[in-house]
């Protein structure tokens, strides 16, 4: 159950070259879960039960200035504040362990904003340069609770921001360009990962551990073409090209995980160092585009042939790269990308039909037309049923879809 309020207010003084809003989001959730578990054919589920309530608040404020003749600055602020109440209760059935029972709250709040600077070169090009500083609230987890390998709550995550960037366009529009370079710094970097125990009836568990150190940096670049515009009749002048690249280098500078690892009949803690690995789910290279060329019919409506493409490089799912679990010497026990996907590229097609009022659409697609198969997910279950468990994306797939809009 959820429910969010927001409100914003706007205005501008000294004819426009000043603008301001300020605005204010709530939100009130409940979460109630309830998840069964079956880990042996001849034993009764372990049911995982957690509810948790969230209540959390941002007040904002911005003022955009244009000073001078051709440059803005934009300054903003916010304040954070979320307050969660956590329980968890486990039950283990057929003996097999007690139910944990915990109850936890925990609030937290923080300043956040931003400082731009953008500077206008032309009436079709741009220069900026921005500064942020961001937050995100801790975490609960609802793994089994045992004392000896739960660390608590996740906490809060920090983020500096700092980014340099261009918009433009040129010949009448015909091209049009955007892009930027960014470097962000991390504190308590929030970290998904699956924990597991060796040997425990409890099965892994999705849960956040914190990064202390994280750096990342790369660059972004749109690129769009018409190359029809205004040069043939306008029923057939919205021919358009879309490039995206993206570049991105990740990596973990100060991470230690401490995982629960079997030593004959006894376990121990082995504190894992992932200084230097890339960041989960961060490909260094990504690359996408489109093709989409709309035939205005007149009044028979629009129609519209698409093509989109998509390669992406070697995705990890999980801090050591692609190769799982370690074991009791801290090598890893998987081959490389178990726990990973090498690079793969996707194919998707459709066309569309628009009635001439524009409130009734029609779209037949087919999506992954060479019908490729890779993961979109995995994790390392070795130590609790000596098995990778793989999430995998949908093969070739047609359909039709049906818009109604009033």
């Amino acid at each position: 159950k959820q429910v969010t309020f927001d409100a914003e207010f706007s205005g501008d003084v000294f004819d426009g070259a000043v603008r301001w809003k300020v605005g204010n989001a709530t939100l009130f959730e409940r979460l109630d879960n309830i998840q069964y578990t079956s880990t042996h054919p001849t034993r009764d589920p372990i049911r995982r039960k957690f509810k948790q309530n969230t209540a959390a608040a941002i007040t904002s404020a911005e003022l955009a200035w244009d000073f001078l003749e051709d440059f803005t600055l934009t300054v903003g602020g916010r304040w954070n504040y979320e307050t969660k109440d956590f329980r968890i209760k486990e039950l283990i059935f057929r003996g097999l362990g007690d139910g944990v029972d915990r109850e936890r709250q925990k609030t937290w709040q923080a300043p956040t904003g931003a400082v731009a600077l953008t500077y206008h070169l032309t009436d079709t090009t741009s220069l900026f340069s921005k500064y942020s500083r961001g937050f995100k609230a801790g975490h609960f987890n609802s793994n089994n609770g045992r004392e000896l390998f739960d660390p608590g709550p996740a906490t809060p995550e920090h983020i500096d921001s700092f980014e340099w960037g261009f918009s433009s366009s040129w010949f009448d529009q015909r091209i049009s360009s955007r892009g930027s370079f960014f470097f962000y710094k991390y504190r308590n970097y929030q970290v998904f990962i699956f924990a597991e125990e060796p040997g425990a009836v409890s099965p892994p568990s999705l849960v956040i551990r914190n990064a202390k150190e994280v750096q990342q940096f790369g660059a972004e670049v749109d690129l769009t073409l018409k190359p029809l515009l205004e040069w043939v009749p306008d029923e057939y002048d919205d021919l358009e090209f879309v490039v995206r690249f993206g570049w991105l280098d990740s990596e973990f500078l100060e991470f230690t995980n401490v995982v629960p690892r079997p030593d004959g009949n006894f376990e121990f803690l082995l504190a894992v160092d992932y200084r230097g690995a890339s960041l989960i789910n961060s490909p260094e290279f990504k690359v996408s585009g489109s093709i989409q060329w709309p035939f205005d019919l007149s009044e028979w409506g629009t129609i519209t042939p698409r093509y989109d493409v998509e390669w992406s490089d070697d995705i990890y799912f999980d801090p050591s790269e692609g190769r799982g679990s370690l074991d009791a010497t801290g090598n890893a026990i998987q081959p490389k990308f178990a726990v990973g996907q090498p690079e793969r590229i996707i194919h998707n097609i459709s066309l569309s039909y628009r009635t001439p009022v524009g409130n009734v659409e029609v779209r037949g697609w087919v999506r992954n037309i060479m019908d490729t198969r890779y993961k979109t997910f995995a994790f390392d279950a070795s130590f609790f049923a000596g098995q990778v468990i793989n999430f995998v994306a949908d093969p070739r797939k047609a359909g039709a879809d049906i818009t109604v809009t009033w």
